[in-house]
């Protein structure tokens, strides 16, 4: 595996630092131009998926109930769309196992804007008992676990892309002359984003053998995140602080790799 170009000490310098790590990634691959414009494109059929454009006062308020749908859809493409960012300013490589892993997680998200889409317009209808209705037709039980393994499997995929191009910039840590806070932060990465991993695992199985009464249960799972998600990060944030104690104490910006 290798990288554009090794990092001597004059090419690190040169590299503006954020919260402690250097960005590497500053200046747009081309692989990034087309995550985002995949990304753009993704939440343009978020917006065209819906009915057709607004008439009168009536249909904008209609199509008002719909904000709260595009609104959380919005929010979880934007998640994965800035886990890849962030990726790319720490490390900014582009080689041909990144070239893959971006293309396929590209691919997954196009397709899974569907069922995402899917997935929040039946809660917010259910949430609110009606009064954000939702465009979607869930005719049986089976259609039901459909939905829900489909979106399982998709926000799966998504997370293990995540973790993959993390670890992909560990195995280049020594070209790319990672210290040990930079190191630390790609592993908080890659369990950052295992937890969705795992709970989306656990929301596939549920969709698939559950009894039908209990096939909901595959969409509760995710509220999950809302409690390991802020505790795994204040974790991780006590042990970053520890690593860079050593540094602010002596005055130099890195740590040496470990």
């Amino acid at each position: 595996m290798s990288i554009n170009t090794p990092f001597d000490e004059k090419r690190l310098a040169e590299c503006p630092v954020e919260n402690g790590f250097r960005l590497r990634g500053v200046e747009m691959t081309r692989i990034e131009v087309f995550v985002d414009a995949a990304f753009a494109f993704a939440l343009t059929m978020l917006v065209i998926s819906g009915d057709s454009v607004p008439h009168d006062f009536g249909e904008l308020l209609d199509a008002f109930k719909g904000v709260p749908t595009f609104a959380a859809t919005f929010l979880i493409l934007m998640l994965f769309w800035f886990a890849h960012r962030n990726w790319s300013r720490r490390f900014g490589i582009e080689d041909v196992p990144v070239m893959w892993m971006s293309g396929f997680f590209v691919f997954v998200m196009l397709v899974w804007v569907y069922p995402l889409r899917m997935v929040f317009s039946g809660m917010f209808e259910f949430f609110s008992g009606g009064l954000l209705p939702s465009n979607v037709d869930v005719d049986s039980y089976f259609e039901l676990r459909a939905l829900f393994a489909t979106y399982a499997v998709g926000f799966l995929l998504l997370s293990l892309t995540i973790i993959g191009l993390n670890r992909h910039a560990l195995k280049l840590a020594e070209p790319l002359r990672l210290d040990a806070v930079e190191r630390h932060d790609a592993r908080a990465e890659i369990v950052g984003w295992a937890v969705p991993a795992l709970v989306s695992l656990v929301s596939l199985l549920f969709a698939l053998l559950m009894p039908e009464n209990l096939i909901p249960l595959a969409g509760w799972v995710y509220f999950v995140l809302a409690i390991t998600g802020p505790l795994l990060g204040w974790q991780q944030d006590r042990q970053r602080e520890r690593l860079r104690a050593p540094v602010r104490e002596s005055g130099e910006e890195t740590l040496p790799a470990q």
